[in-house]
């Protein structure tokens, strides 16, 4: 191909911009978001099985009590909450990331761009989630509407919007 060909296309390198319009981080991107909870997910499901099939979770008989049945499922609810702040608990008090998102390289961050409080994370973002898709029916509907807000063009699911959140790209030296 000829250098003087009016048609051919520009040699241009485009990079994605460092920071927003606004002068903050980039928002992460949909596919990241996407892996980070899947590395979250397939953690926690390693860890927690082998609890559940110790304390006998997947012998249960069709024929148990309902009540008792409800005050087990809150009781394994409320277990594996305390089982996520154990896991993910640290990272993201240091740094608004669990262990997916720092493998991603992309954090949870406040309105001010800040990682948010500990305690507000947890109380806005995760709780009241968790809790909602334990109910049954509702539950999931919730959490399939929570996880398709994603495609909103500021890419903020339900819990961001509640915890006042935003899930941004971080730079990393090793990143092009």
């Amino acid at each position: 191909m000829n250098d003087d060909n009016p048609y051919r296309a520009p040699d241009a390198k485009i990079e994605a911009p460092a920071v927003e319009s606004d002068g903050t981080a980039p928002m992460a991107g949909r596919v990241e978001r996407f892996l980070a909870v899947l590395i979250d997910s397939v953690l926690m499901i390693a860890i927690s099985f082998p609890i559940l099939y110790a304390i006998g979770y997947f012998d249960t008989s069709a024929e148990s009590d309902l009540w008792f049945g409800l005050v087990e499922e809150a009781l394994i609810a409320v277990g594996f909450f305390v089982l996520f702040l154990l896991v993910q608990g640290v990272p993201l008090h240091r740094s608004g990331q669990t262990w997916g998102k720092r493998a991603l390289g992309i954090r949870i961050v406040d309105a001010n761009g800040r990682t948010p409080e500990f305690w507000r994370m947890l109380a806005l973002r995760y709780l009241p989630f968790d809790a909602v898709s334990s109910i049954p029916v509702i539950g999931w509907l919730i959490t399939v509407i929570d996880s398709l807000m994603i495609f909103r063009e500021d890419r903020r699911c339900l819990h961001d919007m509640v915890a006042g959140t935003r899930v941004v790209a971080i730079e990393r030296p090793d990143r092009p």
